[in-house]
């Protein structure tokens, strides 16, 4: 009885479009996002969370 081979998994990659944020731009961009957020608060504008990413019936 021969052993079923495994089909390797890809590559993770990050998708086109999108990139990570390592370190101190981290801390950059989530300060940069609580000012800009207080700013809106401030005009009386709620939170909105949308997907980043849609299917494509979505889109049309």
């Amino acid at each position: 009885m021969a052993k079923d081979k495994k089909t390797p998994r890809p590559k993770a990659q990050t998708p086109k479009g999108f990139r990570d944020y390592f370190g101190a731009e981290v801390s950059q961009r989530t300060k940069m996002l609580e000012d800009i957020a207080g700013v809106y608060h401030h005009y009386g504008f709620e939170a909105l969370e949308s997907s980043a990413v849609e299917t494509v019936e979505a889109l049309g």
